[in-house]
């Protein structure tokens, strides 16, 4: 994200004292932003700029938190793959195990009838 998506603290604290107190009432004023709308607005720049991690991390060990994922996430890929390989083949196994079984059946029936 580029930079101008910030927002300094020092900067949103002028623009709250410059705001009106939000009204008595539950009713919101048009056309006129409130502290709440102000403090909405920071929190979505703030979370589209990354500049702050909810949990505390830098971006070093956001990093490398990333990268160990990738690694569990292609590990995990590689794992099914195997499985699903070790399926096919047990099931073409099974399946030439059971032509070539069916066929000395098929053979032994022949040699049974011509006798």
């Amino acid at each position: 994200m580029p930079d101008e998506m910030s927002i300094a603290l020092e900067d949103l604290q002028e623009i709250m004292e410059m705001l009106p107190d939000p009204p008595a009432s539950g009713e919101k004023r048009h056309n006129a932003l409130t502290r709440d709308d102000v403090l909405i607005i920071a929190k979505i720049i703030q979370a589209m700029s990354h500049n702050e991690c909810s949990m505390g991390l830098t971006p070093e060990e956001i990093g490398k938190i990333k990268t160990a994922v990738q690694l569990v996430n292609k590990g995990i890929l590689g794992i099914g793959w195997l499985i699903l390989a070790a399926v096919v083949a047990g099931l073409l196994k099974a399946t030439w195990w059971g032509v070539q079984h069916g066929i000395l059946e098929a053979a032994d029936t022949a040699q049974k009838a011509a006798k």
